[in-house]
């Protein structure tokens, strides 16, 4: 395991899985892997990216030296916190807006924009289309493709 305070930029094949997902629509040069705390208070369970930089506690269990090289549960997790990373990117201040008990729970809505969901809505709109895709559910993928503003999601 690193050190408790690493900091490392996204590897050549996380920089491939960014592009897979947002295309030119991030810039992963821009963020960083931090395996500290982002506040005193930050849980140990906790990944948080409100800065455009990815957040792991030291103490925690999401840290890894490659996310891309890990199971898809991972990498979906990883993609999730990458969405937080665009959110910033977009010029969105997640220190700010994003509501204390923010809703992960969501239901797609034929008609509803992308941006009317919830940050972590969007978070785990983005991360469940993922896993639709690298497990093949193309079927399932579409209603994601129709609402996603970035990436090839076959719509």
């Amino acid at each position: 395991m690193p050190s408790t305070n690493a900091d490392r930029p996204l590897t050549p094949a996380e920089i491939a899985l960014v592009d897979s997902v947002f295309g030119a629509a991030l810039d992963p040069a821009q963020t960083s892997v931090r395996h500290r705390k982002f506040w005193m208070f930050h849980p140990f369970w906790v990944t948080m990216a409100p800065d455009g930089h990815i957040w792991c506690h030291p103490n925690g269990f999401d840290w890894c030296a490659d996310y891309a090289a890990e199971p898809l549960g991972m990498r979906a997790h990883f993609v999730h916190e990458m969405v937080h990373v665009w959110q910033v990117q977009q010029g969105r201040n997640l220190i700010i807006t994003r509501p204390p008990l923010a809703r992960y729970g969501y239901v797609l809505a034929l008609g509803k924009p992308f941006s009317r969901y919830g940050v972590e809505q969007q978070a785990c709109i983005v991360a469940d289309a993922y896993r639709r895709r690298e497990r093949g559910d193309i079927a399932g993928l579409v209603p994601y493709g129709a609402i996603l503003p970035f990436g090839d999601w076959g719509a």
